[in-house]
């Protein structure tokens, strides 16, 4: 048997295995890289109102460290998926951590959750009555039929019932709508003021509405700050 057929018969497959024993031994045994940074993580203070959401930015120092959130009163604010949505006017905390392995890092931050106007009047306006005033409110920017409320359609419903002005739902389930009237159209321009634990958001580039409810209440939708329309939200 001549030279160049022993090397490649017995020298060649050693040195193969050898260099894989090493591979395995170095990945093994050589400290990983993220292993020797201090775990960290930093967020930041919140504000949101009510029925609105807002993404939950943070930074961590291990990018393989997995994070989560946790609200301590959840009356106030909730978690859904990173973002914040408010409930009631209040202030709570977040506590954000970071686990990676055997290494925790945590920091509490603050969530305030305000309206930016005082709940309106839950009775609705008396035709019949004028203002014991003796004062007219200020028109709106367009007319608006019985003393400024309108009527309101509630269409597309999915996961609630709907009868009226009435909407009911599961608690604590997302309900969807869509709303249309045959005196307004200014939907984009309204707010959306809530009683009791329920939020409401608008869907982006969408004139539909996701709700979340976990008591009775009421939505009382305001434009040009007056408001226009009452929903009333019944809860099973």
């Amino acid at each position: 048997m001549n030279t160049k057929d022993v090397l490649l018969k017995y020298i060649c497959p050693c040195v193969l295995v050898l260099a894989v024993i090493a591979g395995i031994l170095l990945y093994v045994f050589l400290p990983s890289k993220e292993e020797n940074v201090d775990l960290t993580v930093f967020s930041h203070d919140i504000s949101v109102g009510v029925g609105e959401e807002q993404e939950l930015e943070y930074q961590v120092s291990n990018p393989y460290a997995v994070v989560t959130f946790e609200i301590d009163n959840e009356n106030v604010a909730n978690i859904v998926g990173r973002n914040i949505m408010g409930l009631s006017v209040g202030s709570t905390q977040i506590t954000v951590t970071a686990r990676y392995k055997s290494d925790t890092a945590s920091n509490v931050y603050s969530v305030t959750v305000s309206s930016n106007s005082l709940p309106p009047e839950t009775n609705e306006p008396d035709n019949e009555h004028p203002d014991d005033s003796g004062t007219s409110p200020e028109e709106p920017d367009i007319t608006l039929p019985n003393d400024g409320y309108i009527s309101v359609d509630i269409k597309n419903a999915q996961n609630c019932s709907v009868s009226g002005n009435i909407i009911t739902v599961d608690a604590g389930e997302t309900a969807k709508f869509s709303l249309s009237s045959p005196d307004f159209g200014y939907w984009h321009d309204c707010k959306f003021l809530t009683s009791g634990r329920i939020a409401i958001s608008q869907v982006p580039m969408a004139l539909s509405y996701e709700l979340v409810a976990y008591e009775d209440g009421v939505i009382f939708i305001s434009y040009d700050n007056k408001t226009i329309a009452e929903l009333t939200i019944k809860v099973l």
